[in-house]
């Protein structure tokens, strides 16, 4: 008998785990000047992809649709230790979190990031702040 596609997805997922080193970091809005539009955040997104693509070592890109399960770790306040671990509720805003995640793997993990169909995602205090996601394969 065979398995029904949506048992196989289940029990081999296509799914790669990477992680970037560092405070999270938001995508910011377009910046203007002499009439020209620029993006302030070339070089954040220049270290993030460097961090990717070692990660990603020369795979081919995800093709189908894909589901990203994302933790923003955030710096713990000196003050505020006790608030290891729990989540983390002021800015950065996680959709602006989730952006800058998605532009930067944008050409580097997938084609496209309208590939993306399902987002998990939270943001928690941390000591090592840094960013987790996994990208799988969902069909």
């Amino acid at each position: 008998m065979k398995t029904p596609p949506e048992e196989k997805r289940l029990t081999n997922p296509k799914s790669i785990s990477y992680t970037l080193i560092g405070k999270p970091i938001p995508l910011a809005r377009p910046r203007f000047a002499n009439g020209h539009v620029f993006d302030s955040q070339t070089k954040e997104k220049i270290i993030m992809g460097l961090q990717l693509n070692s990660h990603h070592k020369g795979r081919p890109l995800f093709a189908g649709l894909l589901r990203l399960d994302v933790i923003y770790f955030m710096p713990t306040p000196r003050a505020k230790k006790h608030l290891e671990g729990r989540y983390h509720g002021v800015r950065a805003d996680l959709d602006n979190l989730i952006k800058m995640t998605l532009d930067t793997a944008n050409g580097l993990l997938f084609h496209d990031d309208a590939q993306i169909a399902i987002i998990n995602a939270c943001k928690k205090y941390s000591r090592e702040p840094r960013t987790e996601f996994t990208l799988t394969e969902i069909e």
